[in-house]
């Protein structure tokens, strides 16, 4: 199945969280709250110290059968956007 998690951070504060793991033939779960600006100021600072905006995935292995990850960063005009197979 399309197993998934995603978590959406809007400028706003808006938080959009989504969850279809097909545990147990669960149906898929989504929340949405509002976080403090510290939180997102927090968020921002974790990614911008992370450097993960400077990274490539070109290395990376390519997805498979098996299945795929994706991350996808956007702040402000600055977009990224990695693709890999499933680990773990």
């Amino acid at each position: 199945g399309h197993e998934f998690l995603e978590f959406e951070f809007r400028p706003d504060g808006k938080l959009r969280y989504a969850n279809n793991s097909n545990y147990k033939n669960d149906t898929m779960i989504r929340k949405e709250a509002y976080v403090h600006q510290c939180v997102m100021e927090e968020l921002k600072r974790i990614i911008q110290d992370s450097e993960i905006m400077q990274e490539d995935d070109s290395l990376w292995p390519q997805p498979d059968r098996v299945g795929r990850q994706e991350l996808e960063i956007v702040i402000g005009d600055e977009h990224i956007s990695f693709t890999t197979s499933k680990t773990g």
